[in-house]
């Protein structure tokens, strides 16, 4: 492992990226599944560039089939959103909802990572510009992952149809929990 991976830094082809993912906290439900133990530093360590010529990283992982059978449970009750623009809606909505919520309350909300986007690895370079931009902005309570499947494999093996699908946001914290703990298991398990 990455000695820098503790710190929440990693180094791609000498190119080093701050992910901050050590301030990062986990879905509950994961930080107690003894499968959570060391996600962050699994997620780190899977960091790599998201373009030739980006400095950016960004975790990527395989579609694996616990993975695939998670997402079709998302799909089916209605967790998965798909697209860069409406995920951009979605989450604004999200945000606007919890601001709210914060300017009544007098408790400091706990931030933990509550939505998950998975996107496909035949992005162009401003593709995933617009991702880094969504994270930005959403964090720390959006995470990404770059799927080691191209945007027709997603479509058919996430969404279930032929068109082409770059970018699905989990929207609901057990499915996102639940495709964590597949996305980034203990080696031996």
């Amino acid at each position: 492992m990455d000695p820098n991976a503790e710190q929440g830094r990693v180094t791609v082809d000498r190119v080093e990226a701050d992910w901050h993912l050590h301030t990062y906290r986990l879905p509950k439900r994961v930080e107690e599944d003894p499968a959570g133990v060391g996600m962050l530093a699994r997620i780190v360590e899977a960091a790599k560039r998201v373009h030739p010529s980006s400095t950016s990283t960004l975790p990527h992982a395989t579609l694996s089939g616990p993975l695939a059978a998670t997402l079709e449970v998302a799909r089916e009750k209605g967790q998965l959103q798909q697209g860069l623009e409406s995920a951009q809606r979605k989450l604004e909505l999200e945000q606007r909802g919890l601001s709210m919520v914060d300017q009544r309350s007098d408790q400091t909300r706990g931030e933990r990572i509550s939505r998950l986007v998975l996107c496909a690895n035949d992005g162009a370079e401003r593709f995933y510009r617009h991702i880094e931009q969504l994270l930005q902005k959403h964090r720390p309570r959006v995470i990404a992952v770059v799927l080691d499947i191209d945007a027709l494999q997603m479509g058919q093996r996430i969404v279930g149809s032929e068109k082409i699908v770059r970018l699905v946001l989990l929207h609901h914290k057990e499915a996102v929990s639940a495709a964590l703990l597949d996305l980034f298991p203990i080696s031996d398990r």
